[in-house]
């Protein structure tokens, strides 16, 4: 047996467990972006989006770190590849090793995150007293508004109109926030959410438009077709009553004598609501109350028996 012919000598005890704790090392093999772009280690990426490729033994529980925090356990597959998707990275330098069960570590790999991290608040919802939503750019009678929105948790908001800040805020732990603005004025108000950096929502506007007053204008007889003042007096037993509103309101024509008689307001801000069947020899009082809790002066009319 030649000299090139010699077999190499024998693994000792030491060099055996040596070969055995290398081939057990996790490795981190490459760092990739949302894009699929290498990382090198060492590099830096504007991407706050990471996954992270390595090696184990075939079957093995891998622990992945961040400067000693961990992030994620991972299985090894059949071939001893792992893969791990890591989302919303902070801004700055990241550290990840992978640890085995026996905890042998990798060596690191440092990359360094660069995104933007400016998370303005946001106004997510705008609604009146009675759950009515009010969209962006959208018109409303009430001078009543309730606020929704979204920012990070645990910290606070101003709410801004028209650029006065009208409420300060705290972000609950779950990122959200709300308020409510009353005695807005008639006219364009421009809602905005901002942080203590100045960072700010997008605007929010809404033109608060002063209602028309519920009103009874006037009452005519539907038999003599003849209008009845307040205060009148009248055969006719049937009357149309007409007034003013806010258009799509809704409401009841109260007779205090005879019961309510539902009324709705136009577009036009106009309603009619005919009452049938009047006592006579009655003093009658109508009144208009809306859905939303608003009257009208009262108008009263005497209802006789005799043709006048």
């Amino acid at each position: 047996m030649t000299d090139q012919e010699k077999l190499s000598a024998p693994l000792t005890p030491a060099d055996a467990a040596t070969h055995s704790a290398t081939r057990s090392v996790p490795v981190i093999r490459e760092v990739t972006n949302s894009k699929g772009e290498l990382i090198p280690n060492g590099g830096s990426t504007n991407e706050s989006n990471l996954i992270i490729r390595g090696s184990a033994l075939p079957g093995e529980q891998v622990h992945i770190s961040d400067k000693a925090h961990p992030v994620a356990v991972v299985i090894a597959d059949v071939q001893g590849n792992f893969i791990v998707a890591l989302a919303n990275l902070k801004t700055g330098q990241h550290t990840y090793v992978a640890r085995n069960a026996a905890g042998v570590v990798s060596p690191p790999w440092t990359i360094t995150v660069t995104v933007d991290e400016v998370i303005a608040p946001v106004i997510e919802t705008v609604y009146e007293p009675d759950g009515k939503f009010v969209d962006p750019g959208q018109n409303t009678f009430s001078n009543e508004l309730n606020f929704i929105g979204q920012g990070i948790p645990g910290r606070i908001v101003e709410l801004l109109n028209n650029g006065t800040v009208v409420r300060l805020l705290n972000i609950d732990s779950e990122g959200h926030w709300s308020a409510n603005v009353t005695r807005l004025q008639p006219g364009t108000q421009r809602f905005v959410a901002r942080d203590p950096n100045g960072h700010e929502s997008p605007s929010w506007r809404v033109e608060v438009i002063e209602p028309t007053a519920l009103t009874i204008k006037f009452v005519l007889g539907q038999e003599r077709f003849q209008e009845i003042g307040d205060q009148g007096v009248t055969a006719d037993r049937s009357i149309t009553i007409t007034g003013t509103g806010i258009p799509g309101e809704t409401g009841w024509i109260v007779d205090y004598h005879k019961g309510l008689v539902p009324f709705f307001v136009n577009e036009n801000g106009v309603y009619s609501a005919t009452i049938n069947d009047l006592a006579v020899n009655h003093v009658h009082t109508f009144r208009c109350k809306s859905d939303s809790g608003r009257l009208s002066a009262p108008w009263a009319i005497r209802v006789v028996s005799t043709k006048i």
